[in-house]
């Protein structure tokens, strides 16, 4: 049975004052925005729980706010997965943001299909990627993915290659990818820090050929 809003308000209060409770899975339990506004009060006053799903919950982006300015209190939440929930591009942006600067480590916000692009995924857009190569070949990026890729490229100071062949990405994906390199390429020239950058793509749309554009 679903625990929906009245049931979230309950089991965030008992949250709230939980020291044990390391793992909290709430997958498709039509919080809604006030069911995930009760658990991010909770998160501020827990300080145990490490992980937390809440996929599937019709989460909007007035729920996805409360869950950033608890993410960015909490200094225990390692995972958080909102996989399903219709955050929207502002929504978007501020988890993303919120992610690098909390102790979040994984941000998981898409499926993939195999398992490892999927956690390497949720790595970056949580700010826990320390590698120089992201390589996401093959792994179903859709255009809504590239939106958060090249959120987090502004981000992120280690990654300077990264590779997107056989992906079906249209314009607009790799225009947002592109967006997000030039707007890292401002912020790192102004901190004095390596801005060069590989991007290696491939679209049966665009072209047929592998492409590495030099930033």
């Amino acid at each position: 049975n679903k625990i929906r809003v009245a049931g979230a308000k309950a089991l965030a209060m008992a949250l709230s004052e939980n020291r044990s409770v390391q793992i909290l899975n709430l997958a498709g339990n039509a919080l809604g925005d006030a069911g995930a506004q009760a658990m991010a009060e909770a998160l501020e006053q827990n300080n145990s729980l490490v992980e937390l799903v809440l996929n599937k919950n019709n989460i909007g982006q007035v729920g996805t706010e409360a869950l950033c300015s608890a993410m960015m209190t909490n200094g225990s939440l390692k995972k958080l997965a909102l996989v399903g929930n219709d955050w929207g591009d502002f929504g978007l942006q501020v988890l993303v943001r919120s992610a690098y600067r909390s102790s979040l480590e994984e941000l998981y916000l898409f499926e993939l299909p195999r398992k490892e692009h999927h956690q390497v995924l949720a790595r970056f857009l949580g700010g826990n990627f320390d590698k120089k190569e992201l390589d996401l070949e093959r792994s179903g990026i859709t255009d809504s993915m590239a939106q958060a890729l090249g959120m987090a490229l502004t981000m992120n100071d280690t990654v300077t290659k990264l590779c997107l062949r056989y992906n079906d990405l249209s314009a607009n994906g790799f225009e947002a990818i592109h967006k997000g390199l030039e707007l890292r390429k401002r912020r790192t020239s102004l901190l004095s820090l390596p801005s060069k950058m590989s991007l290696v793509v491939r679209s049966s749309r665009l072209t047929s050929h592998s492409v590495v554009i030099q930033t």
